[in-house]
């Protein structure tokens, strides 16, 4: 069984996190596909954690972060160290 969520989280600042996951769940195994987390202020992107697999020289490849308009190595997050990382830009 394949299961495909979207969301779009939205701050008291106005900023928002804006995500989806696709996740297999087989023989009670819950494997993560695709997944993009996008965080945004006042229309730009703050950060961007995704597995798209067009960035190959990534050495983290096919997992990366955009940020300051860059590609860097980034390890597949959870949705929890996502919103760990938002808080601590808020502060």
């Amino acid at each position: 069984m394949v299961g495909i969520t979207t969301a779009t989280l939205w701050f008291a600042d106005g900023s928002r996190l804006v995500f989806s996951e696709v996740v297999l769940v087989r023989s009670h195994q819950v494997t993560k596909l695709r997944y993009s987390y996008q965080y945004m202020r006042d229309d730009n992107t703050v950060f961007r954690y995704d597995n798209a697999g067009h960035h190959r020289r990534v050495k983290s490849f096919p997992h990366h972060k955009h940020v300051d308009r860059k590609v860097v190595a980034a390890t597949e997050p959870t949705l929890k160290q996502v919103l760990d990382e938002i808080v601590a830009l808020m502060e």
